[in-house]
C-alpha cells in the first residue's frame, strides 16, 4: 500500500474534533459496589458546561452512554467521571473537553503535561530547587493566590550579601 493510500485512511478514520465545553474540578469519589471490577478505587468528578447542543451531543454518544451520564448534586449538571487527576489541580480548575481521534470524550491534558515536563527537564540538569519552585509557582497560579514577594519559597529569594548589618549586636 502506498504512503498516501495510508494516510488517506488514517485521515478517514481520526474522529478528532475540539469542542467548546469546559470540564471544572469537582472532586472525587471512590467506587462502592461492592462486587464492581473497580470496587475501591478513587475517581474523579469534573462539572461540564459550554453549548447547550454540545452536552447534548456529549450525553448522547454512545461511548458514554455505556456507562452511563452523571449529574452533579444539583441533578442538573452533567458531570464527566475518569481515573485522571491533574497533579496540579485543584477543585475549580477548568480544562477543556475534545473528541479524541478514536471519537470518545477526553480532557484536554496537554498544560498538565507540560508542566510536568518542564519540571522532569529542570531536575535532570540538577536544578531541583528551580523545579520546586517552577511547581509551587504553577500551583499557587492556580490557586489564585499569584506570584509575590510574600509567597515566593524562600530557597528560591535572592541571598543577601549581609551588606548594612549590624554585627556588633549579640
Amino acid at each position: 500500500m502506498s504512503n498516501s493510500k495510508k494516510t488517506e485512511q488514517t485521515v478517514e478514520s481520526n474522529l478528532a474534533k475540539s469542542t467548546k465545553i469546559v470540564a471544572t474540578y469537582a472532586g472525587r469519589g471512590v467506587v462502592t459496589k461492592e462486587g464492581h471490577k473497580n470496587f475501591g478505587k478513587k475517581f474523579y468528578k469534573y462539572n461540564l458546561s459550554g453549548p447547550a447542543a454540545e452536552i447534548k451531543e456529549f450525553i448522547n454518544d454512545p461511548t458514554n452512554q455505556e456507562y452511563g451520564i452523571k449529574y452533579a448534586a444539583d441533578g442538573e449538571t452533567v458531570q464527566y467521571w475518569c481515573n485522571w487527576k491533574d497533579p496540579f489541580g485543584t477543585i475549580g480548575t477548568a480544562y477543556s473537553v475534545r473528541v479524541s481521534r478514536y471519537g470518545t470524550y477526553v480532557l484536554d491534558k496537554e498544560e498538565s503535561y507540560d508542566i510536568e515536563d518542564t519540571m522532569e527537564e529542570l531536575e535532570k540538569k540538577g536544578l531541583h530547587t528551580a523545579a520546586r519552585v517552577y511547581a509551587e509557582t504553577k500551583l499557587s497560579a492556580r490557586l489564585g493566590l499569584g506570584l509575590n514577594r510574600s509567597n515566593v519559597n524562600r530557597l528560591a529569594e535572592i541571598a543577601s550579601d549581609g551588606a548594612g548589618a549590624d554585627l556588633s549586636k549579640e
